[in-house]
């Protein structure tokens, strides 16, 4: 399985050298993908130095054998927690028991040195053999593997369709080297299949970051496109066009982070105000669309009512005027979905005119009668 071994090292280091040269990945996203990658590294040397002395005779042989399959043992659980320690150290200080099955193990995998309870070495060939705790791994793995999934999933992504598809491959290649290691314990293909894995799901993280607008982390235009183009046969879907008022005067009068931090504000407050109703996308300088599929045009109605009683931002997200245009369309039988977001777009400019009309006649610039 010697090849097996250079692949899965070639694919884990490309991996620590396109993160460590990534600029746009957060520093703690970077740590938990070279700690995770390293840590798999470990694991696949130690497997192939165990599997490399099996035959062989003598203590040195022994001890190799003892030491790669207790650090495959021992790192397994931990790759997928030191991945989350970094990106959700916030869940280790809030949940600390969370740690205890894997401290217990890693507990069991020391006494496992003298104690053959996990698996244990033949000294007349250095042959692996299980103990009868074995299952104990599968078991802390599936654990540690869970508690990772619960980690991504407090995570504020927004994902689309293709974004779900592509993990649930990601996580199927895990699966697959799992239970194929499983019936066929000879066959060392397990970490092959994580080591593919997490190239994978580097590819999914960066790609992630190319596809979100950086000032108020919604999705940009392009995954904006993208989605129109999937929901050309799509009947239920109603379309809401906003465009930021002031958006100018405030960068030209207090500076473009200001502004930036304006923008990231009204978005935030948007997407708060219509959570669980639809999706949504800047589209544009002060621009963003929120796309709504197949949600009950009632529920739909009374949101746009409390967004439309808004006079500020929501405090958390910083001190500023809620104040935009909007436009709502439904898409009509038969129309296409190209049309549906011109006749928002229509609505939201003539709501923006109907809004300055209404400015300058409120202070006080009507033409007498």
């Amino acid at each position: 399985m010697q090849g097996v071994t250079l692949i899965s090292i070639f694919i884990l280091l490309f991996v620590i050298f396109q993160v460590h040269h990534n600029v746009y990945i957060k520093p703690g996203v970077k740590k938990a993908f070279i700690l995770a990658s390293m840590m798999i590294a470990f694991i696949v040397i130690g497997e192939q130095i165990a599997e490399l002395v099996t035959g062989s005779t003598g203590t040195i042989g022994y001890v190799l054998a003892h030491f790669g399959n207790s650090i495959s043992k021992m790192l397994s659980p931990l790759v997928p927690l030191g991945f989350n320690y970094y990106t959700e150290e916030g869940m280790f200080r809030s949940k600390k028991k969370i740690m205890i099955p894997i401290l217990i193990y890693e507990g069991l995998c020391i006494l496992n040195i003298k104690y053959p309870i996990i698996f244990g070495i033949n000294p007349v060939d250095n042959s692996y053999f299980r103990g009868p705790l074995i299952p104990v791994v599968t078991i802390v793995s599936a654990y540690s593997f869970l508690l990772f999934m619960y980690g991504k999933l407090r995570e504020e992504y927004e994902l689309e369709p293709y974004d779900v598809a592509y993990l649930t491959l990601v996580y199927l290649m895990m699966l697959s080297g799992t239970l194929v290691q499983m019936i066929f314990p000879t066959v060392q293909i397990l970490w092959c299949c994580v080591s593919i894995a997490t190239l994978m799901y580097y590819m999914f993280i960066q790609e992630l970051y190319y596809k979100t607008d950086t000032v108020t982390g919604l999705k940009n235009r392009n995954v904006f496109n993208f989605r129109i183009h999937q929901l050309k046969k799509e009947k239920n879907v109603i379309m809401i066009s906003f465009d930021l008022n002031d958006l100018k005067k405030i960068n030209d009068n207090q500076g473009h982070a200001v502004g930036d931090h304006y923008l990231r504000a009204t978005a935030k407050t948007i997407q708060k105000c219509f959570k669980g109703i639809g999706r949504l996308y800047r589209v544009g300088g002060d621009e963003f669309c929120l796309i709504s599929v197949n949600v009950n045009k009632y529920i739909l109605d009374k949101r746009i009512e409390v967004f439309k009683e808004l006079k500020n931002c929501y405090s958390e997200y910083g001190d500023f005027k809620f104040s935009l245009a909007y436009g709502t369309a439904e898409r009509t039988c038969g129309e296409k979905i190209e049309d549906c977001l011109k006749r928002a777009d229509k609505k939201m400019y003539e709501n923006k005119v109907k809004q300055k009309k209404s400015a300058y006649n409120s202070a006080g610039f009507a033409k007498c009668s």
